[in-house]
């Protein structure tokens, strides 16, 4: 079955439910979701790799010591176990999809 994401939809459930992640869907192979973090983004090396699509707002994404600046409609693709970390420039959210396997 089909499934459709709403950017403005997963922005709104994130504020309404004052978080700053919404798993949209999971599947066994990936899942997808909405990061909204705020001016430091803390998460931590994740066992999959991840593709981020900035969906709003702009920034300097850093994987290990690389930086890479970012705005809107730009794809950033993180390998699993990267050192990670985002300095905000305007508020962001951030659509977010792991996948493959586990490491």
């Amino acid at each position: 079955m089909m499934q459709k994401l709403g950017v403005r939809d997963a922005i709104e459930r994130l504020a309404k439910n004052n978080m700053d992640f919404a798993r949209l869907f999971e599947r066994d192979a990936f899942d997808v979701g909405m990061y909204r973090p705020g001016t430091v983004d803390a998460q931590q090396p994740h066992k999959r790799d991840e593709i981020y699509v900035i969906a709003t707002g702009s920034g300097e994404f850093v994987v290990h010591d690389e930086r890479q600046p970012f705005a809107q409609g730009d794809v950033l693709f993180v390998p699993a176990a990267s050192n990670i970390g985002s300095r905000i420039l305007r508020t962001i959210s951030q659509i977010s999809a792991s996948g493959g396997k586990q490491i």
